[in-house]
């Protein structure tokens, strides 16, 4: 009678860990026969959800989940200081001697700050957060005058969000991503299990032939991964000899 033989997956890595479930996966979605028994097709799926999500977790480790939203946050915060100097500068062409001096002292000080869109994320979320209190503070007066308020707090906010986004991502990806990795293997394991349980049962219970190939199929991968891809253990002698030397 054919089965499939259960490999340790813990023994892969999370590369090789995922390329196993979709094979498998894979290979099942072309096993049309097989695939018409009701409790397989159940299993299928929770095998092919569980595989997508944890190849969505290996893409999230090599690409923080973060950063695209810390680009978008970057972006927003780099238009308003755009915007923020382009309306200073254009404000010194006011006809009001007043508002159009304020400006240019205003125009100055942000000369003056250098914020540049090719700094390193942090250095520049430091300099537009000092920017930033200083129009608060010590050119509040001037900042009212121009009617620019709107300006300052956008950047404040947008600069905060990046700066909080960067604090997340520093402190989770060395926390959450490896344990979230870790848990969507282990559901995809079970999932695993499940499908080898049902064919196993197909084997035995319906027309082995029909689940045959599959099964023979999933051995093979089996095998290919206890001699290529698993690490080799040790044997106890050599291990032995290891310790003592």
């Amino acid at each position: 009678m054919k089965e499939i033989d259960y490999p340790d997956m813990r023994r892969a890595n999370n590369g090789a860990h995922g390329m196993f479930m979709k094979s498998v996966s894979e290979r099942l979605e072309k096993e049309s026969e097989v695939m018409k028994n009701a409790v397989m097709q159940r299993a299928a799926m929770a095998l092919k959800a569980a595989m997508e999500e944890e190849s969505l977790y290996l893409g999230r480790s090599r690409k923080s989940l973060l950063t695209d939203e810390i680009k978008t946050a970057d972006k927003e915060r780099d238009g308003l200081l755009t915007g923020l100097r382009a309306t200073v500068r254009g404000l010194r062409r006011l006809p009001d001697p007043e508002k159009a001096k304020t400006a240019q002292e205003l125009e100055v000080m942000l000369s003056g700050n250098r914020v540049k869109r090719s700094m390193q994320l942090d250095r520049e979320t430091g300099m537009i957060t000092k920017l930033t209190e200083e129009l608060e503070t010590t050119y509040a007066s001037q900042v009212s005058l121009l009617s620019i308020g709107l300006f300052v707090s956008g950047l404040k906010a947008a600069n905060e969000r990046v700066k909080g986004l960067i604090d997340e991502r520093s402190n989770g990806e060395v926390e959450r991503k490896p344990a979230a990795m870790q848990q969507a293997r282990l559901r995809t394991d079970a999932a695993f299990r499940q499908v080898a349980r049902v064919a196993n049962a197909m084997a035995v219970l319906e027309d082995e032939a029909v689940v045959a190939p599959f099964i023979n199929f999933v051995n093979e991968l089996v095998r290919r991964y206890r001699q290529q891809v698993f690490p080799k253990r040790k044997k106890k002698a050599e291990s032995t000899k290891t310790e003592n030397a």
